[in-house]
């Protein structure tokens, strides 16, 4: 919706992945099964257009851990080809990311207030990273936006602006939707993170390997 009051109508059995997702619409999102890039990830057969029919921007890659994704509907929507299992409890890094990209955050003293660290990256030392590898895990992470080194959340990537840069293998690695750094070569996984690990450093999430990990020390 463009302008005016935006009206939230929730059943008496809503939770809070359901406030989210329509919290989500209010601020400009469709769903993500909306895209125009989602038959490469799923078919749809639902003469729904309201819900189903494709005219979603694409903010990121396509994002199966979205809030804002349907699960699969025998009839209406078949998923093939994701990466993430589907969920409607918290807001996925991708929704973190686009919520950003859309609206940027703006330094204000004592509410948001990002510094440079010793990596050189923009902290805001908020707690807002308690999980920022789902569904993979909690991965190079306490909780916290810094406040001086470690992956940085969502608005200070956007504030400070995603970062490539080369790690000391000499590969150039780039910040992926965990504000991980992933250079994107074959790496053996440390044993406590084997479970996550498809072989590769990234693209975008998942472990990193030892090179990329101490571009965040």
């Amino acid at each position: 919706m463009v302008g005016a009051q935006q009206n939230l109508q929730l059943a008496n059995w809503a939770q809070k992945g359901d406030v989210l997702h329509e919290f989500m619409h209010a601020l400009g999102f469709l769903h993500e099964h909306q895209r125009e890039d989602r038959d490469l990830y799923v078919t749809c057969w639902s003469k729904d257009t309201a819900n189903y029919v494709k005219k979603g921007m694409a903010i990121g890659r396509y994002d199966a851990d979205s809030v804002m994704h349907y699960p699969d509907i025998r009839g209406d929507l078949n998923c093939h080809n994701l990466w993430a299992p589907r969920q409607c409890k918290r807001l996925s890094n991708g929704d973190k990311v686009g919520l950003n990209k859309l609206y940027p955050p703006v330094r204000q003293p004592r509410v948001y207030n990002p510094e440079k660290g010793y990596t050189d990256l923009y902290y805001c030392g908020r707690h807002n990273m308690e999980n920022n590898n789902a569904p993979f895990g909690k991965i190079s992470v306490d909780g916290y936006c810094g406040p001086n080194n470690g992956p940085n959340c969502p608005s200070c990537r956007e504030y400070g602006g995603i970062q490539t840069w080369c790690n000391d293998e000499g590969s150039y690695a780039t910040q992926g939707e965990t504000g991980l750094f992933y250079c994107g070569r074959r790496f053996t996984a440390r044993e406590n993170e084997r479970r996550y690990h498809d072989g590769f450093c990234g693209p975008n999430n998942g472990p990193h390997c030892d090179s990329c990990r101490r571009l965040l020390e």
